[in-house]
């Protein structure tokens, strides 16, 4: 008996650690849920559409959530971003703080498997630089949202 609780519980481990495993033939083949934000000859950035919120969107401060997959050709790898996306209009500034990572192989196999990122670095924002890779994915990101542009 204790036998067959352990095995379940690592089928259920087992299922849950790779139910939300993602191989880049799934983000290019599922264009509904994954829509390209970004791509040059060594990234592609998809954004689950279906992780995209609204946190805040006071007077000139506006932030928001979203899964960012992002596709290294390079390194052959899919890192799954959960990111945080800040755009104060008065200073006209993006920044962006990552809140968890996934690594994955690009067959969707899991390389490294959920880091959150600690509390403690709660402040670890990152500015965006004009016309980098997350400046884009988070302009197009707070013109869907909010439908104008930033």
């Amino acid at each position: 008996m204790k036998k067959l609780i352990i095995l379940f519980s690592l089928v259920i481990l087992l299922i849950t650690s790779t139910a939300n495993a993602i191989s880049i033939q799934e983000l290019q083949a599922n264009n509904k849920t994954y829509t390209l934000f970004f791509s040059n000859n060594i990234e592609d950035i998809y954004i689950d559409t279906s992780t995209v919120k609204t946190i805040r969107n006071q007077g000139h401060f506006y932030i928001i959530n979203a899964t960012a997959y992002s596709v290294n050709y390079k390194q052959g790898r899919i890192y799954r971003n959960e990111n945080s996306y800040f755009f104060d209009q008065n200073r006209r500034s993006i920044n962006w703080r990552p809140n968890a990572t996934t690594i994955y192989y690009l067959n969707g196999k899991m390389n490294h498997s959920r880091v959150q990122i600690d509390d403690i670095k709660g402040s670890l924002i990152f500015p965006s630089a004009i016309n980098s890779p997350s400046y884009i994915v988070a302009t197009k990101l707070f013109q869907n949202q909010f439908y104008k542009t930033f």
